[in-house]
């Protein structure tokens, strides 16, 4: 299992994140 943490803005979201801002 991968984990992708997406940083939105000054949100941390760990998901598969497929837009990165």
């Amino acid at each position: 299992m991968v984990m992708s943490s997406c940083r939105v803005g000054r949100y941390v979201y760990l998901r598969s994140c497929q837009f990165e801002t």
